[in-house]
C-alpha cells in the first residue's frame, strides 16, 4: 500500500495542521516581499530624481510623527521607523489582499497579478486622498515625484499578486515549510 505525498497548498490540509494560519502567513510574506520591491523602486528613483535615497521611508515616518522627519539624508530613527511602518503595512495589506481575493482563488496568476495592480491603485488612492490628509498632508510630494508614488503602488500590487499566486500554486519548496 503506497502513501500519497502531497506538496504545496494541500500538504497542510492532509497532515491535519492548522490551515487557517498558513494562508495568512503566505499573504503576509507576499506583502512583505512586495513592500520591499516597492521600497527599493521608490528609494532608487527618489535618489535619481534628487530627493535623496532615504526620502521615501522618512516620508512614511513624517506621516505619523511629523514633518520634521522629512529629508533625503540618513537619520536612523526616521529611516528605521519608516521601514518598520512600511513593512507592517505591507504585511497587513498582503493579508487584506488575500481576504479580498479569496472568492477568486481558482483564477490564474495573470488575473491575480491584475487584481494585485488594482489593489495597489486602490491603496494609492486611499493613502493619497484619505490617510495622508488626515495626518500630515501629502508629505510624499517632498519625497518623490507624483509618477513615482503612483508607479510604486502599482509595482507593489503587481508584485503582491504574482508572489501570492506563485505561493498559492504550490510550486515552491518554501511553501512546504510554511
Amino acid at each position: 500500500m503506497s502513501q500519497q505525498v502531497l506538496h504545496g497548498p494541500h500538504q497542510a490540509e492532509a497532515s491535519g495542521e492548522a490551515t487557517a494560519i498558513r494562508p495568512a502567513v503566505i499573504a503576509a510574506v507576499a506583502g512583505m516581499l512586495a513592500g520591499i520591491m516597492m521600497a527599493m523602486f521608490s528609494m532608487v528613483i527618489a535618489e535619481l530624481d534628487g530627493y535623496g535615497f532615504w526620502a521615501p521611508p522618512r516620508a512614511i515616518t513624517a506621516v505619523f510623527f511629523g514633518t520634521e522627519n522629512l529629508g533625503g539624508g540618513f537619520e536612523a530613527d526616521a529611516v528605521i521607523g519608516g521601514v518598520a511602518i512600511h513593512m507592517a503595512l505591507s504585511m497587513m495589506s498582503g493579508i487584506g489582499f488575500a481576504i479580498m481575493l479569496a472568492p477568486l482563488q481558482k483564477v490564474n496568476a495573470l488575473v491575480q497579478t491584475m487584481a494585485g495592480m488594482a489593489f495597489g491603485a486602490a491603496l494609492w488612492a486611499g493613502n493619497t486622498y484619505i490617510v495622508a490628509p488626515v495626518f500630515e498632508g501629502n508629505v510624499f510630494d517632498e519625497a518623490m515625484a507624483d509618477w513615482t508614488w503612483i508607479a510604486a503602488h502599482l509595482i507593489f500590487g503587481a508584485a503582491l499578486g504574482m508572489v501570492y499566486a506563485f505561493w498559492r500554486s504550490g510550486r515552491t519548496a518554501i511553501d512546504q515549510r510554511i
